[in-house]
């Protein structure tokens, strides 16, 4: 029975690349269900988007992003340090905008343009990362080393997030 339990397992894990990818689609996918809600609906996925790109952003910045930076640094690769970077730099940004949005959530109805313009900045920062920092990050890291990255963004990912976002 354990032995099952570990090859059920096994058959589950994904690489971070997999997990870092799905979360960039259920971010979209929880704002595209913002913009088709209407009332408390629309003020619980406008949280929930937020809570999600925190911890997803928690997530790159304390599990992956560092491996990356690391293994870039040994082999001198600027391209992969600079998108590192880049991303970093996003994820100061939407959390000035996460701020702006949750503030103006508590306050009045007038959240949803500072969520638009959030999202705009997730969108390009998910692209930038899955077109340019993502294949690098296959070529730099091995299948080994992604899938134990992918070990840890479980470990640290909240119990009742099975997934995140951006």
């Amino acid at each position: 029975m354990a032995q099952q339990l570990r090859e059920a397992r096994l058959r589950r894990r994904q690489d971070a690349l997999s997990l870092l990818r799905r979360d960039h689609e259920q971010a979209q996918s929880l704002y595209e269900g913002f913009q088709t809600a209407g009332g408390d609906d629309r003020y619980f996925l406008a949280s929930r988007i937020l809570r999600v790109l925190e911890q997803h952003a928690n997530i790159e910045e304390e599990v992956f992003y560092p491996v990356v930076l690391a293994l870039a640094s040994k082999r001198d690769q600027r391209r992969a340090e600079e998108l590192v970077r880049r991303s970093m730099k996003d994820h100061e940004a939407a959390r000035k905008y996460i701020l702006k949005v949750r503030d103006t959530l508590e306050h009045d109805e007038g959240y949803q343009v500072q969520l638009d313009e959030l999202m705009k900045l997730i969108g390009r920062h998910t692209e930038q990362e899955e077109k340019e920092l993502f294949p690098i990050a296959r070529n730099l890291l091995s299948d080994a080393v992604l899938m134990e990255i992918g070990d840890d963004i479980r470990r640290v990912r909240p119990d009742d997030d099975t997934s995140l976002a951006a």
